[in-house]
């Protein structure tokens, strides 16, 4: 006799076709186009009926990020398939268009920033490990943590810092 007897639907995205959802309004149908049955001939069109989806349901910049980035885990276009999305762009209304523009470059310049924090961070940690040769973990990842502000501070004060004491009361 089982103790526990789940009975539940499944959903194979996969099995559905994402024409039959870009009418809807339904962020979570947008994010899922990503995952749904489409030929590697259409991951273009995907991407734009996805953009027409978020310009369409004018949602805050907050939930416009989520849902790209959710999208773009699973379905990111090579550089020429980048190109023909903004040449398909290019082709529809102007003011649709912008909206359209101005969720993917706000997407790619948040990318931009995290990967020069990151960068900064990387470089950071080497340098200390330059200077003090063991750098315990516990730092490295103190200096992963501290935002852009905190690293630029301490980029400019690591030839100053003499001990892991003097790091350790700076972080």
């Amino acid at each position: 006799m089982p103790v526990l007897d789940f009975r539940f639907l499944i959903l194979e995205l996969k099995k559905h076709n994402w024409r039959n959802y870009i009418r809807s309004n339904n962020p979570a149908a947008a994010a899922l186009l990503s995952k749904m049955g489409y030929s590697a001939k259409e991951r273009v069109q995907v991407k734009l009926e996805f953009l027409h989806m978020l310009v369409r349901m004018e949602l805050d910049p907050a939930r416009n990020t989520l849902l790209t980035g959710f999208f773009e885990t699973y379905l990111k276009l090579n550089e020429e398939e980048e190109k023909q999305l903004e040449a398909e762009i290019g082709k529809i209304d102007t003011k649709e268009a912008e909206k359209m523009m101005e969720i993917t470059t706000s997407w790619e310049r948040k990318g931009r920033v995290e990967g020069r924090v990151e960068g900064q961070a990387d470089l950071l940690i080497r340098l200390l490990k330059k200077k003090f040769t063991n750098v315990p973990t516990e730092i490295e990842n103190q200096v992963k943590a501290l935002p852009a502000e905190k690293l630029q501070q301490l980029a400019e004060a690591i030839f100053d810092l003499e001990t892991f004491e003097d790091v350790k009361a700076f972080l």
